[in-house]
C-alpha cells in the first residue's frame, strides 16, 4: 500500500471536492445540534453530502457534480427559507450555536458551488468530446427509400 503525502493529495483534481465535503459535514452536524429547524436542514444536507460522495465515486463523470451543484443552489434559496423562518429568537445558546453555524453554511455554499463549476468544467476535458451516432442526411435517401446512386426501375 503506497502512502498519500500532503502534497501529492493537495495536487490531485479531487482535493477541492474532499475539502467541499468535509466542511458541509462539518457546519451540517453543527447546525443539526438545535431543534429550531426540525428536519428541513436535515433533508437537504443530506442529498447535498450524498451527491458529492457520489461526485467522489465517479471521478470522470460530470453528471454527480451538476447534479450537487443543482442541490446546492437550491439549497442556497432553502438554507435562506429555513433561516429565515425558524431562527431561535429566544433560544439557549446552543440554538444560536447551531444557528450561527446554519449561516456559515450558507455563506459557504456560495464558495463550493464555485469549486463544483470549476470541477465540472476538469472533469468535462478529461471527458472529451461527446461521441455522436452517425447520421444520414436527407440528401443520400431518396422517395423510394433508395439511396440516391441507385437506379431505380420504373417498368415494374
Amino acid at each position: 500500500m503506497t502512502r498519500l503525502s500532503f502534497n501529492q493529495w493537495r495536487n490531485s483534481p479531487d482535493a477541492l471536492l474532499q475539502c467541499v465535503f468535509l466542511i458541509h459535514f462539518l457546519f451540517s452536524a453543527w447546525s443539526e445540534l438545535g431543534r429550531w429547524s426540525g428536519s428541513a436542514l436535515t433533508f437537504q444536507n443530506t442529498f447535498f453530502l450524498l451527491t458529492l460522495l457520489w461526485a467522489l465515486h465517479e471521478k470522470r463523470s460530470p453528471t454527480p457534480v451538476i447534479i450537487a451543484m443543482a442541490i446546492n443552489l437550491l439549497c442556497i434559496v432553502l438554507d435562506i427559507i429555513v433561516i429565515a423562518l425558524f431562527y431561535p429568537k429566544y433560544g439557549n445558546s446552543t440554538s444560536e450555536f447551531s444557528a450561527v453555524m446554519a449561516i456559515f453554511n450558507l455563506i459557504l455554499r456560495v464558495v463550493s458551488t464555485i469549486i463544483l463549476f470549476k470541477s465540472m468544467d476538469q472533469r468535462d476535458e478529461l471527458d472529451g468530446p461527446i461521441p455522436r451516432l452517425p447520421t444520414q442526411t436527407m440528401s443520400t435517401i431518396s422517395v423510394s427509400g433508395l439511396p440516391n446512386n441507385q437506379p431505380t426501375n420504373n417498368n415494374e
